[in-house]
């Protein structure tokens, strides 16, 4: 009678960036809907289907893991931002409409992202704050050179501080799109956020002028 032989990951994982890849895919799931103390590493291997060891081998430990984790949900979700910050639009309000759009989407879609937006979790900020923090700032900066383009197209009032309404458009952007994402119909979700980009364009914004 024959053993079943057991699995070799040199054998059958995929390259390294491919596996390398999938385990953070792995960890962004189960961080995402675990948090960190709950997460271990079987779950993740399980997730990412690789072994356990092979998940040391390429991150060390579970706190690596996290870090690296946030890092990379942070610079995909920076990629989706700049990219429809430099997408074509007709007007500077299409542009802004795009862009708190796309920050809402990926923390839809991307529960780990809004964890780490909210920093909820005083462990996650032990063990990752100065990725999170870093995090925190990639929004305001953004928007803050959104809003500096609009002023010298005239489009935005140019008596506002662009620093300082940025990160006020993130706060207001990030606790509501938390609160939004909560409704269970679509269309009230959609209407929720409508109404609040809506209310930053023409109640704070734009130059009626």
């Amino acid at each position: 009678m024959t053993s079943t032989p057991e699995i070799d990951d040199e054998v059958t994982a995929p390259g390294p960036a491919a596996t390398r890849a999938a385990i953070l895919a792995g960890a962004e799931e189960e961080f995402g809907a675990r948090g960190y103390r709950a997460t271990t590493i079987e779950a993740v291997a399980r997730a990412a289907g690789v072994s356990r060891p092979l998940v040391y081998r390429y991150f060390g430990d579970k706190e690596e893991l996290y870090r690296q984790a946030v890092a990379d949900v942070l610079a995909r979700w920076n990629d989706a931002l700049a990219e429809a910050a430099g997408r074509a639009a007709p007007t500077w309000a299409h542009r802004f409409r795009l862009v708190v759009r796309t920050c809402v989407g990926w923390a839809a879609e991307h529960r780990m992202l809004r964890g780490v937006l909210l920093q909820d979790s005083e462990l996650a900020r032990r063990v990752a704050g100065s990725t999170l923090a870093a995090g925190r700032d990639l929004l305001p900066a953004l928007l803050a050179d959104l809003l500096r383009a609009g002023a010298a197209d005239g489009a935005v009032r140019a008596d506002l501080d662009a620093d300082d309404m940025a990160w006020v458009i993130a706060e207001v952007a990030i606790a509501g799109s938390t609160q939004a994402l909560r409704a269970t119909a679509p269309e009230l979700r959609d209407s929720r956020l409508d109404a609040m980009v809506e209310t930053l364009l023409h109640g704070v914004l734009l130059d009626g002028a």
